[in-house]
């Protein structure tokens, strides 16, 4: 599980951490607050697994290193597509160069502490222009490059991974180099699932689909019972299939076929129905490969997008019940009050253990991170009183809400 974050230079984030992660993580906060930020980072520090050499000159001669590239997560997406092509063009990178055997890495940044290097993808099967990040993990053999990149030496002795990213469309005004830490475990890349609004135009991966029909039993049958749950649905009026996506042969499209009628695709019903669908279907995958040696990890980023507040409550209350006792950790980041109440509600009902629960609300100014942190007695005393902790000083909401006993 991860701890702590550090973070120098990502996107809005000059400089910045968090502390005191637990399983379930839940960000608030007022827009350009640095929320999703913080889960971009998590995400790609946690999707790196590749392992290749990284080769640098120095004046006593030339060093080697073993790092790791982002290669893919859960769902077969590559990370650093996923999370760039959020925030720029990536049409043209135009970072590197390609050797014989290796890519030729030119910093973009003329005032970091590392500036050039060459990666060896000759067995990565890697494509160059993906490339643009590297994670290190803090080692006796890395020590030399992690003071080299993290410069704040104090700061290393409980950190556990060093990330490094040369896209200048991710750094903190375009200065071409950004770097952040982590302490504590990170998860496997192959079970680390980003879930945000872009899910609802997704599709399931004929690649994934395959793997999970051979690791996951009763798959569909366990999608049909959670989606039943949160719509009020008879679990067995219908079952769940997947078919090819028409001319797009390698991707499957999650279809409901009720006994009585003919069969729907996902994608004809409204977009809370698809938005819970397409979360639901990794997620169980997810919750039955995790293991403590190659944990979980789900970045869950505006939950309330197309959910009725009956419907968000529910689809939390499932997700709940999939992750409960499994080594998964959650990070959540929501501009609704309602999903804040739902947690507290859940935290007094012990659906949700207080001790391994905890909500952050951030704040960004000038390029600086900044968290507090509200654990079950807080919120509840706030929510109580009809005090929003999504916002701070003298904002007056035009609704005003009181936690309510169910």
């Amino acid at each position: 599980m991860i701890h702590n974050i550090q973070i120098k230079g990502f996107r809005g984030i000059e400089t910045g951490s968090m502390s005191k992660f637990k399983q379930f993580n839940i960000f608030v906060g007022a827009n350009n607050a640095g929320k999703s930020a913080v889960m971009e980072v998590l995400y790609l520090a946690s999707t790196a697994s590749q392992k290749v050499a990284l080769i640098r000159e120095e004046d006593d001669g030339v060093k080697s290193n073993t790092v790791l590239l982002s290669k893919v997560d859960l769902l077969g997406n590559n990370p650093f597509r996923l999370i760039g092509g959020k925030h720029g063009d990536l049409g043209d990178l135009d970072l590197s160069r390609i050797g014989e055997r290796v890519l030729i890495v030119d910093v973009p940044d003329s005032k970091a502490t590392l500036q050039q290097f060459d990666l060896d993808i000759s067995k990565s099967k890697l494509a160059a222009e993906n490339i643009t990040l590297f994670a290190l993990e803090n080692s006796q053999e890395n020590e030399e490059l992690a003071k080299l990149i993290w410069q704040e030496v104090n700061t290393l002795s409980n950190v556990s991974r060093i990330v490094f990213c040369w896209y200048p469309d991710l750094t903190y005004y375009f200065k071409g180099s950004a770097s952040w830490v982590i302490s504590g475990q990170p998860p496997a890349a192959e079970h680390t699932f980003f879930c945000d609004t872009s899910v609802v135009q997704s599709y399931i991966p004929i690649s994934f689909y395959r793997r999970v029909l051979n690791e996951v039993p009763g798959w569909t049958y366990r999608i049909a019972e959670h989606f039943a749950s949160i719509f009020e649905l008879d679990p067995n009026a219908f079952t769940v299939q997947f078919v090819p996506v028409a001319g797009s042969p390698e991707k499957l499209q999650g279809r409901i076929s009720p006994k009585d009628k003919p069969a729907l695709s996902i994608d004809a019903f409204g977009d809370g129905a698809r938005a819970a669908f397409k979360l639901l279907a990794p997620l169980i995958v997810m919750a039955e490969l995790a293991t403590p040696e190659a944990p979980g990890l789900l970045l869950w980023e505006e939950p309330e997008s197309f959910q009725n507040p009956q419907t968000l409550g529910k689809l939390l209350a499932e997700v709940v019940k999939i992750i409960r006792d499994k080594p998964i950790q959650v990070f959540i980041a929501t501009q609704n009050l309602e999903l804040v109440a739902y947690i507290t509600q859940m935290l007094e009902s012990k659906d949700l253990d207080p001790q391994t629960t905890i909500l952050f609300h951030l704040s960004l100014y000038d390029g600086k991170l900044k968290s507090s942190w509200f654990d079950k007695e807080t919120l509840v005393t706030w929510l109580d009183s009809g005090i929003d902790p999504r916002a701070w000083k003298d904002f007056v909401p035009p609704l005003q809400f009181q936690l309510q006993e169910k």
